[in-house]
């Protein structure tokens, strides 16, 4: 195994980026603008000429909603560099840990690098998805975002019914714009079904096999799981996902209530609560589940996330076996299906 001798941090903003190349010893901080061109103006002719840079080098930034996109693509993709992105809540404690105080971009980029410098051996590099992905997971984004705006406007034009002589004009308005989000809707979902049906055909019709998953979840499997192509264990879908549960408790005096650690994709989980309400009905082993904790006493809530969660156990494992799903028995693929 090659060593990691520097670890480049970056800081990702909108219009700056903030750096330290750090070797263990002492950083080398500067800023630069968030444009592609000075990554290799910039910041490459800072690192040691004698470093191997495909090699020896890590570069580790925070994820940053798409701030950090356009750096870690460019620098995994186009240059083949060592590229890590982590959850900006690994970062602040780890910065909590440390004990340090002052907060500022400069400050952060070193924080970042001497967290990569000192656990580069257990990060998982980053991978950038592939066209296809990335269009998916943009077509599902602009779907939510024009159903919550479609919730908005319907509100809106609820309550002008309330109000005396209200604007024909303004109503007539708020139709316009509930017949425009509900049409691009329509003409996003088709799209959507167009690219996976030409690219991901089989990975659809294997996902579909089970009862309660539909096109916009399997379509979520491809585009924001990557087909789950880089997760090795269904455990990790599930936290990536903050379906995992988060436990409050210290000692016999402090026992909080525990509840999901909702880290992921607040959108994913909100489509495997509705899919799982579908899999109730009609996924006998969901339930099962479902009707078991519900006896136990547990809340209708808590049993629906326990039955989004196995959702997912059973897409990871008709993907990962290549087996279309089968009710009649449970899956497991080297006892790593868990």
């Amino acid at each position: 195994m090659v060593t990691i001798k520097y670890v480049v941090g970056i800081d990702v903003s909108k219009d700056k980026l903030s750096i330290s190349i750090y070797n263990g010893d002492k950083h080398n901080s500067f800023e630069i603008d968030n444009e592609i061109k000075n990554l290799n103006k910039e910041l490459i002719k800072k690192i040691d000429k004698s470093i191997d840079l495909n090699t020896e080098v890590l570069f580790i930034m925070e994820s940053t909603g798409v701030y950090h996109l356009k750096v870690a693509s460019y620098l995994a993709s186009d240059l083949g560099l060592k590229v890590a992105v982590v959850n900006p809540l690994v970062i602040n404690r780890y910065m909590q840990m440390n004990l340090s105080r002052c907060k500022s971009d400069k400050a952060d980029s070193k924080q970042i690098a001497s967290y990569g410098y000192q656990y580069n051996k257990d990060i998982t590099l980053y991978i950038p998805k592939g066209e296809v992905e990335t269009q998916i997971e943009n077509i599902l984004k602009a779907i939510d975002d024009f159903n919550n705006q479609l919730t908005i406007t319907n509100n809106q034009l609820h309550s002008l019914f309330f109000i005396p002589k209200a604007s024909k004009k303004a109503i007539a308005s708020y139709n316009k714009a509930i017949d425009f989000f509900n049409n691009q809707i329509d003409l996003l979902k088709k799209e959507l079904e167009d690219i996976t049906k030409n690219n991901f055909k089989d990975d659809i019709d294997l996902l579909k096999s089970i009862p309660g998953v539909g096109d916009t979840l399997s379509s979520i499997i491809i585009g924001f799981f990557g087909g789950f192509k880089h997760f090795n264990r269904a455990k990790e879908v599930i936290s990536f996902v903050g379906l995992n549960p988060s436990i409050y408790q210290s000692g016999t005096s402090v026992k909080g209530k525990g509840s999901i650690s909702k880290k992921g994709n607040p959108y994913i989980r909100k489509i495997l609560y509705v899919c799982a309400w579908s899999a109730i009905r009609y996924n006998k082993q969901c339930r099962v589940l479902y009707e078991r904790l519900k006896a136990k006493g547990k809340s209708g809530k808590v049993a629906i996330i326990a039955v989004a969660a196995k959702l997912l156990r059973q897409a990871f494992g008709v993907l990962k076996s290549r087996v279309s799903f089968n009710e009649n028995y449970s899956l497991y693929i080297n006892n790593n299906i868990k």
